[in-house]
């Protein structure tokens, strides 16, 4: 079988001695053709080897790792790229990443196994893009696309920046065929953004984005044929794409609606097959040299309507406004949530919440109000929010974190335990306290207490006035917020030290509560 040719670009004779060296080049499958000392020798190595891989540092002189990626990405989109980074070089390889590099590795963790097993996966993934390439070359005829020129070209649109004959020059140099005079725009977005930008890394989060622009460019293709080549998807960024429909060359509107539908369909296939979920905001067909703005604007406006919408496919409607105003009973809330607190009338405070919800709902207030009034209102309750202000996707949250709110307004202290409840309810809490970093549970609880465990999660509920795994919950959760706190412990240890004997369920535990990962939370707490 033929080896994998590969370009070794580094300024620092030692390393690529060291990478020559190493034998998991062979034992992969690939054969180091040339070993570079810039990028300009690197660029030169590359025509002459007809490489397949280019593995390259990132601070060169003469032409440094950047200006290589950009460079060859003008030209070439299926060179795979590998950048070699040092842990100082975050923003650098962040950089590297947008230019167009595939993946990255840090200097001092390269072995013959961490080379070995990243070569594996290399060439699997080479593999893929090369049949996807061999694909598209079979079906329609080849062109070499300037990546970045497509993009400029529809910000420029986009912000207002790119008009006349600009415009008509720019479209040309960026390979697009439609000339977007009538126009429509389906977006995708990627839920929950937020937390996933707290979960992985920013590199994680741009390699994933950009394999799906990938994959949904090639799905549009197989499903769509000859319609997609006047269709240009774009990632903009935050979890969001953007597939601009030309309809330039149809005349009537049936048509235009009936392909804009098509490809919305299409869109709601493909997303169904990725393992995370996405909302999909179609535009109307607009028409005009204004026509892509617009389309994009009315698009924009059905993503922010996605915080009340639970359809995954959200048309434009025109008679759909937001509210730009808390709705009066919301404000009023606001003014009297001292009184709830004060009578201890927790039943009247959730029963008020529900009705603001309904009004939220009927109004269609803006998203950012919404999350507004829920951080005013937990201040004005005298909350104290260590972690910072929560995250709202959806108004179906809003409730669950207004009773979390109630919770804490209403419910007794977490370690006090009252002197007339009930004798088993009692040593079941003096049970949790003792041993709450333990493996336990209700069952545990019940045999100290010498009662049946269904018999004593209701009386905990009821004389406890909170149920028996929340109490436990609480506890350990007072406990890990503590070690973040005031230790330098690994957060798995925390939660291991705390009793939560899963990482992965603590964490989603520890956010839902508090709003941030654990991580974020002892950024923000400590000093």
């Amino acid at each position: 079988m033929e080896k994998i040719k590969t370009v070794i670009a580094d300024d620092d004779h030692l390393v690529r001695s060291y990478l020559k060296m190493l034998s998991s080049w062979e034992q992969a499958g690939f054969e180091i053709a040339a070993d570079v000392r810039d990028g300009e020798e690197a660029f030169e190595a590359l025509g002459k080897t007809k490489a397949r891989l280019l593995v390259t540092d990132l601070s060169m002189p003469l032409m440094d790792g950047i200006e290589l990626i950009r460079k060859i990405r003008k030209t070439n989109t299926n060179l795979y790229i590998i950048v070699l980074s040092c842990h100082d070089e975050f923003e650098y390889v962040k950089e590297a990443m947008k230019e167009g590099a595939d993946e990255y590795i840090l200097k001092n963790t390269l072995d013959e196994k961490t080379l070995y097993d990243l070569l594996v996966s290399t060439k699997n993934k080479i593999k893929e893009k090369e049949e996807q390439r061999s694909f598209f070359a079979k079906e329609k005829p080849a062109k070499q696309v300037d990546i970045s020129a497509k993009y400029r070209f529809f910000n420029g649109i986009l912000a207002g920046t790119l008009k006349g004959a600009a415009r008509e020059d720019a479209r040309v140099h960026a390979g697009i065929q439609g000339t977007y005079q009538n126009s429509a725009v389906i977006s995708l977005f990627l839920e929950e953004w937020e937390e996933k930008e707290e979960r992985w890394t920013y590199l994680e989060l741009e390699r994933y984005c950009q394999d799906f622009l990938v994959r949904l460019q090639t799905a549009l293709y197989e499903l769509l044929e000859s319609d997609s080549q006047k269709i240009e998807t774009i990632y903009l960024g935050k979890g969001v794409f953007c597939c601009f429909l030309d309809l330039s060359d149809m005349r009537k509107s049936s048509q235009m609606q009936q392909r804009l539908t098509s490809t919305a369909t299409s869109c709601y296939k493909i997303c169904q097959k990725e393992q995370y979920e996405y909302k999909i905001a179609v535009s109307n067909v607009c028409i005009g040299t204004e026509a892509i703005r617009q389309a994009f604007q009315q698009a924009r406006d059905m993503m922010k309507f996605s915080f009340y919408d639970d359809r995954e496919i959200l048309y434009f409607d025109v008679d759909k406004k937001a509210g730009t105003q808390l709705p009066t009973r919301a404000q009023t809330l606001l003014n009297c949530v001292d009184r709830f607190a004060w009578q201890n009338d927790k039943a009247g405070f959730l029963k008020e919440c529900k009705e603001v919800i309904r009004e939220f709902q009927k109004e269609l207030t803006e998203s950012r109000l919404v999350v507004q009034w829920l951080h005013e209102l937990g201040r004005k309750a005298g909350i104290t929010r260590e972690g910072g202000e929560r995250k709202v996707c959806h108004i179906q949250q809003l409730e669950e974190l207004l009773k979390q709110d109630a919770n804490e307004m209403f419910e007794i202290s977490q370690e006090v335990i009252p002197s007339d409840v009930n004798k088993a309810v009692r040593i079941a809490a003096e049970f949790v306290l003792r041993h709450y970093k333990e493996p336990i549970g209700l069952t545990e609880a019940a045999e100290e207490a010498g009662v049946n465990s269904a018999y004593l999660s209701y009386l905990f509920q009821k004389e406890m006035k909170v149920g028996f795994s929340n109490f436990l919950l609480n506890r350990r959760m007072e406990c890990a917020r503590e070690m973040l706190e005031k230790t330098n412990l690994k957060v798995r240890e925390v939660a291991e030290q705390s009793g939560f004997n899963d990482y992965h369920y603590f964490s989603k535990a520890f956010k839902k509560i508090h709003s941030v990962s654990p991580a974020e939370y002892r950024k923000r707490t400590q000093v």
